[in-house]
């Protein structure tokens, strides 16, 4: 599961604005289902025919239930300190 977005403060927002457009694309997302074989994040993307035999995307339980949506919000915002050191280098 990947994720894309722009970080706050960027010195080239049209640049970045520019690749998420493409990226989100329908010509890098029909790439998505039979290169990474994960559903693409842009919905309007037809699935290649294998995919019939895949589960519906909206009947799948993130986490398994494991975690629930009221843990993830009270964990957020350690999980991003972690990360933000991590990818600062200061962690």
């Amino acid at each position: 599961i990947y994720g894309i977005g722009i970080v706050a403060g960027t010195h080239h927002l049209a640049l970045d604005q520019a690749f998420e457009n493409w990226f989100l694309g329908g010509t890098v997302q029909e790439l998505i289902p039979e290169t990474e074989w994960e559903y693409p994040a842009n919905s309007t993307v037809t699935l290649p025919a294998v995919y019939a035999a895949a589960p519906d995307p909206s009947t799948i339980v993130p986490l398994n239930n494991d975690t629930s949506p009221a843990q993830v919000a009270a964990d957020l915002p350690g999980w991003i300190t972690t990360w933000l050191g991590l990818a600062t280098g200061a962690g």
